[in-house]
């Protein structure tokens, strides 16, 4: 039931700036080193309790665009944090049934060698349910940042397919994220017939939204979107091809690797 563990971590994406809607005229380059200590305790094998330190730096570099306007950053972390997490899903590649919930709070402390100190709390909740060769997968994701501006780790990803579509995949980084979303697909091929692989057809509506401060915050800054795409449960893992829409006129064609369940951070 108890058990500790160190670990290490290194995470990294590429997130491209626009001027006011004219297109991409930076693209930078932002990366985690991270190492840790986690003690977790599990009462249930459903449920985990957990307490984690970490240590490391995150990185932002300038690989396309004028460095005479925007310059590459680096800053040192330090956090202590605490996670209750719940997980009875019966797949990570198509669901059928079963839930997931994460409740992360982080604090950085410059006593830890944080170059700042600040906060965040993350939420995510999914769910899915099945009836014959139909299934939904719905879900929650919101990430709040407290006096984390010039702190990147503590900010939220949104964009991608079934993530606010529309948007380019990890397209969006905010202080501030929510998103709600409801994702329907349906088996229209199986292993046993000529196709070898399950195939999967589906389609999402999601409503979220982005901001810099908590008070910012509102429901009429929200945005809706979309997507319809195809899915192959093969053995390197789920695949996408979709197409995905958003308020503003944000679309995007997306070929994706990995699972529509997200991970449990900020990533």
């Amino acid at each position: 039931r108890h058990a500790v563990s160190a670990y290490a971590d290194y995470r990294a994406t590429d997130q491209d700036l626009a001027l006011y809607g004219h297109g991409a005229f930076a693209q930078l380059r932002y990366s985690q080193w991270l190492g840790g200590l986690r003690w977790a305790y599990s009462p249930h094998p459903d449920w985990e309790g957990a307490l984690f330190v970490e240590r490391g730096q995150e990185r932002l570099r300038l690989d396309v665009g004028d460095p005479s306007v925007l310059g590459n950053y680096r800053a040192s972390l330090g956090s202590l944090g605490v996670q209750l997490r719940h997980d009875s899903i019966d797949s990570s590649a198509f669901p059928r049934h079963g839930h997931r919930l994460s409740l992360i709070h982080q604090q950085f402390l410059s006593s830890l060698g944080s170059d700042t100190a600040a906060s965040v709390s993350r939420l995510q909740r999914d769910g899915g349910w099945s009836h014959g060769e139909n299934r939904w997968l719905g879900g929650l994701r919101a990430s709040s940042s407290h006096d984390g501006d010039a702190l990147l780790a503590t900010y939220g990803f949104l964009g991608g397919l079934g993530n606010l579509s529309g948007y380019p995949e990890e397209g969006i980084f905010a202080p501030q994220t929510a998103l709600a979303r409801m994702v329907y697909y349906r088996r229209v091929a199986h292993a046993v017939s000529l196709l070898s692989i399950p195939v999967y057809l589906g389609g999402s509506l999601e409503w979220g939204g982005f901001w810099r401060r908590r008070e910012d915050v509102s429901v009429d800054d929200m945005l809706g979107a979309g997507s319809v795409f195809v899915g192959a449960d093969t053995f390197l893992g789920p695949i996408f091809l979709g197409y995905g829409r958003a308020e503003g006129g944000q679309d995007s064609f997306y070929l994706t690797f990995g699972s529509l369940l997200r991970t449990l951070d900020g990533f």
